[in-house]
């Protein structure tokens, strides 16, 4: 089979396998930085739907998430947080009501999107909420800073709060390794790079095996191991 006959699915597939892939995974596809595109990528997005009263309308500078997270627009769609929903002390996360992931509405047209994407060869993958950059817009730089040296024992229940949200997205995939791209990133972003504890926590979240999840973590430059 020729390149030309390849999907971005297969090559993918093969670079993950260390099948002797044609060319490497290409995604430069990202939000438009001053007027400018990057459409081209072997991968598709699909996820949770979110909340349609906490997400950004056009022409809007401020928003909340349905997180209740403050951001304001920095020319994209992240854009920087600005309130900070647990700031005023750890006595908040006793009544914060976190999204319920577990809601049905929020996955109706997953499988459709997988679906679609399959259908145009591309290689699937669905976000998590991040473990480390999800409490900084939670609590606020200064305080998650401080707070994991003085506040251990909140930021352990924070954070168990947090991995169960994840666990319910996770459930919801149609394939586990859809997530692991992003759990993989997400668990680098901790410690600066991928330890066997954080390879063995993806492995274990996602029911891979630890050769699976290290073949992964080992093929991609982006990940960097001890």
């Amino acid at each position: 089979m020729t390149i030309d006959q390849m999907t971005s699915r297969e090559i993918v597939q093969r670079c993950i396998q260390f099948r002797k892939p044609p060319r490497i995974g290409l995604h430069f596809a990202t939000d438009p930085i001053q007027g400018k595109v990057w459409d081209t990528t072997d991968f598709a997005g699909v996820g949770y739907a979110r909340d349609p009263r906490w997400v950004q309308q056009p022409g809007q500078r401020e928003w909340v998430t349905e997180w209740g997270i403050r951001r304001r627009s920095l020319g994209t769609q992240i854009g920087e947080a600005v309130g900070f929903p647990l700031a005023a002390g750890w006595h908040v996360l006793e009544t914060y009501r976190f999204p319920d992931f577990a809601a049905e509405w929020r996955w109706e047209h997953l499988q459709a999107s997988v679906d679609e994407a399959h259908a145009k060869g591309k290689y699937v993958y669905g976000p998590i909420p991040s473990l480390m950059l999800l409490p900084i817009d939670l609590r606020g730089m200064e305080n998650w800073f401080m707070d994991n040296a003085c506040e251990q024992d909140n930021v352990a229940v924070l954070l168990d709060r947090l991995v169960e949200a994840r666990a319910t997205i996770i459930a919801r995939y149609p394939e586990p390794r859809s997530a692991l791209l992003p759990l993989l990133h997400l668990v680098q972003s901790e410690d600066g790079y991928l330890t066997a504890a954080g390879i063995d926590f993806c492995a274990t979240q996602l029911e891979l095996t630890a050769a699976e999840t290290t073949a992964v973590a080992t093929f991609y430059s982006m990940y960097r191991r001890s």
